[in-house]
């Protein structure tokens, strides 16, 4: 029985971390929708029932990650268990663990001889979060494999601009997310997000970067959905060093997995000071809420080129976040990256 629950639950995390993508692919259908809100009901009575992913069982005395960890010596036994491996490597990246996850993905990989554009850019994924750095070699890699086995795979199309991008090939960095956009057109992805990809794509082009005031009213979320409210001022060396229309980024990133951010806000010198709020509809992934962390770090950052990686010379200014302890805090820009 406890087995049984588990599954219900895992099944549930995996449907709610992929129904972005899928959405983004027209896979979704009325019907699909109605199966995983029925579901997350399940798990979510599920779930009180047996209580957190944090606590043991009484049945068993085991906590998700021990039987996880007991799913995997079972699957030892079963090789060609796809299924099984694909749920397994799913299972571990909804809990954070990205090593197991990519040992999963390994596995699975092994077991379909790497033909499934979805898992490898799933797989990709797993390497970019757990280190950025990946994205010049295996993830980067595999996004590319992705978009050869599918030229419309939404994910790894928008990995794989990032890839490009960092490789200096600007031609596929902007055909690769111009075509996540039209693809997307419509669909609920976060204002920050799109307007992140207008203004690569802008920089990319030499053109002219949008102004941020389009998207300004849409990532600030209303007081009531805020998680924090910031109020973000620039330091008297740092405003006299830096242009007026020069970008700032306000970035919320995991103290723990600082790349890649888990939202952002772009604003310009000439707006600041200025009180922005943030809220899960900043995030850059759905799955990837800034309400799912327990403390995150907020840095506000001035960057002349608009590039999101921060550069010797840029002034910023940060500060650690405990939603819970405190939902108003400011953040001066008066620090200088070596």
């Amino acid at each position: 029985m406890l087995w049984f629950i588990f599954i219900v639950m895992a099944v549930a995390a995996i449907l709610f971390a992929t129904y972005p993508l899928l959405k983004a692919k027209n896979l979704v259908s009325t019907v699909s929708v109605s199966i995983v809100a029925i579901v997350l009901v399940v798990a979510f009575g599920m779930y009180l029932k047996i209580g957190s992913p944090s606590t043991q069982s009484a049945d068993s005395g085991q906590s998700i990650e021990e039987m996880l960890v007991s799913m995997e010596a079972r699957l030892m036994g079963e090789p060609d268990n796809l299924e099984g491996w694909e749920m397994l490597a799913r299972s571990y990246f909804n809990n954070n663990n990205y090593s197991k996850a990519a040992s999963a993905y390994e596995h699975v990989i092994k077991i379909d001889g790497g033909k499934d554009s979805l898992t490898l850019a799933d797989f990709g994924e797993v390497l970019f979060i757990a280190d950025e750095s990946t994205i010049n070699g295996r993830a980067g890699q595999l996004f590319e494999q992705a978009i050869q086995l599918d030229p419309n795979n939404s994910k790894a199309l928008f990995y794989g601009g990032m890839a490009a991008s960092r490789r200096g090939d600007k031609d596929s960095a902007i055909q690769r997310w111009e075509q996540f956009l039209a693809m997307t057109e419509g669909q609920e992805l976060p204002a920050e997000l799109t307007n992140f990809l207008h203004t690569q794509i802008a920089m990319l082009k030499g053109e002219p970067v949008p102004s941020p005031h389009v998207a300004q009213a849409a990532a600030e979320a209303p007081a009531a959905d805020a998680i924090v409210q910031i109020d973000v001022t620039i330091g008297q060396a740092a405003r006299a060093a830096a242009n007026a229309n020069s970008v700032v980024w306000i970035i919320a990133r995991d103290p723990a997995q600082p790349n890649p951010p888990v939202a952002v806000v772009r604003r310009s010198v000439a707006d600041l000071p200025t009180r922005i709020s943030l809220s899960d509809s900043n995030a850059m992934m759905a799955s990837r809420p800034l309400s799912a962390l327990r403390q995150f770090e907020v840095v506000a950052r001035v960057s002349p080129a608009g590039a999101r990686q921060a550069v010797s010379g840029d002034w910023f200014g940060t500060t650690l976040v405990i939603p819970t302890e405190k939902s108003e805090i400011s953040v001066t820009i008066d620090q200088q990256v070596p």
